[in-house]
């Protein structure tokens, strides 16, 4: 199919997302198969099929991260690369208040909130590995860091507990807050806005992003792709809720592959304590099982 065509399928889209859409954008999409795709939390997905192959639509949101942008550029890199472990860049819209990516579309079910099997550990250390093998120094065209950098994290999450949400109760406040200056006044924020070095990093590893198909393992969600320290990120990976139903020891053990020096691992474990606090002051409106099980793993952390 034609740029021409294909930048009519993402226009009729729009339109039919806006409840606009024309009897010519109708049939167009009719001739197509266009599908809604379940996930896609903040950029819709959909599913079409052009020229006997099943492809994907994404319609990335417009803001300030500039996702289309950077989810291009790193599909790009790493089909240039040969990497089969993410989609395949198809095509890409020109306009940039309406932006839309064409690209493979992957088998498998996603690996958010799973207990991760030795398998599935095993093909993710290497997809991830693999990733981190790509620094700055390796291609010459300009790539930014990732949206949320761990100093961009740190300001963040201050403003938050600057003041924070009301909890479910003053006890719990209090102890919330005494974790909070625990560890804000310790040595792991200015540890964590100390230069690192740099490798390439998806920005948002949620396992929800990694797909399984039983055999092989496949990486969505570039949006938030750029340079970041690989320590950073998994610790990001480990923290974050959709990881949670993998035991800590399961994680410690695919940590040691990638074979972190002293200092990155001192930056690893003060990154995870990090985000605990991040993901406990986000679960702080919820006063349910949840936020206790968060609040229990902050401690931990911290007093370990």
């Amino acid at each position: 199919m034609s740029r021409r065509k294909l930048a009519a399928v993402a226009e009729a889209t729009y339109r039919l997302r806006a409840g606009t859409a024309t009897r010519r954008d109708t049939d167009l999409l009719d001739q197509v198969a266009l599908q809604p795709l379940p996930g896609g939390y903040n950029n819709p997905l959909y599913r079409l099929r052009l020229d006997g192959r099943d492809l994907c639509l994404k319609l990335p949101v417009v803001d300030n991260r500039h996702r289309a942008q950077r989810e291009w550029q790193t599909l790009t890199l790493l089909a240039r690369r040969g990497r089969p472990l993410a989609p395949q860049p198809v095509w890409r819209a020109e306009h940039h208040d309406r932006p839309a990516i064409l690209m493979t579309l992957l088998a498998g079910t996603s690996l958010g909130g799973t207990s991760l099997r030795p398998s599935q550990l095993d093909a993710l250390g290497e997809a991830l590995t693999d990733l981190y093998r790509i620094t700055p120094a390796d291609i010459t065209e300009p790539l930014p860091d990732v949206v949320m950098p761990a100093p961009t994290m740190l300001t963040r999450l201050r403003r938050t507990w600057a003041s924070p949400p009301t909890p479910a109760s003053p006890s719990l406040d209090r102890d919330l807050q005494a974790l909070w200056q625990r560890w804000s006044t310790g040595p792991d924020p200015h540890l964590l806005r100390t230069p690192t070095p740099q490798a390439l990093g998806r920005g948002d590893p949620s396992l929800a992003n990694i797909l399984w198909d039983g055999t092989r393992l496949a990486m969505l969600d570039f949006e938030y792709a750029g340079w970041t320290d690989p320590a950073y990120e998994l610790a990001d990976l480990i923290e974050h809720p959709q990881s949670r139903a993998t035991p800590d020891h399961i994680w410690d053990t695919f940590i040691d592959q990638f074979n972190l020096d002293p200092t990155a691992r001192t930056r690893h474990h003060a990154a995870r304590r990090m985000f605990s606090l991040f993901w406990l002051v986000r679960l702080s409106l919820h006063p349910d099982h949840q936020l206790t099980t968060q609040a229990e793993r902050a401690k931990h952390l911290l007093t370990q």
